[in-house]
């Protein structure tokens, strides 16, 4: 993954395709595809707030397909109670080694 090429999608294998983008989110059009995977691993919202606000987490949901997943290690309540707002079922896991939780919001 982390050798794979920029702005082109990289086929794992025959089930999973990569695609990393080199830009920004703010960049990135919301259009452009509809996602089954986002892993949004941006800093802690008191590091980069500007990647937590509202309009930022609407445009994930946008980018979104129809059975899409968001995943990030970042718990806080109001990040839940945002993704909640579009409609979105958020689930509270349990964190890998060094994270206590890490949240999952479902599309379906």
């Amino acid at each position: 993954m982390h050798r794979a090429p920029w702005n082109n999608w990289q086929p794992t294998n025959e089930y999973f395709s990569l695609y990393k983008w080199n830009t920004t989110l703010h960049d990135v059009p919301a259009d452009a595809n509809r996602y089954d995977v986002i892993y949004f691993d941006a800093f802690a919202p008191s590091r980069q707030p500007d990647m937590w606000e509202r309009d930022i987490l609407e445009k994930l949901v946008s980018m979104m397909s129809d059975h899409g997943v968001i995943v990030t290690y970042c718990a806080k309540g109001q990040l839940k109670r945002d993704f909640a707002s579009f409609g979105l079922t958020v689930e509270t896991l349990h964190g890998p080694p060094g994270k206590k939780e890490m949240v999952r919001v479902k599309n379906f």
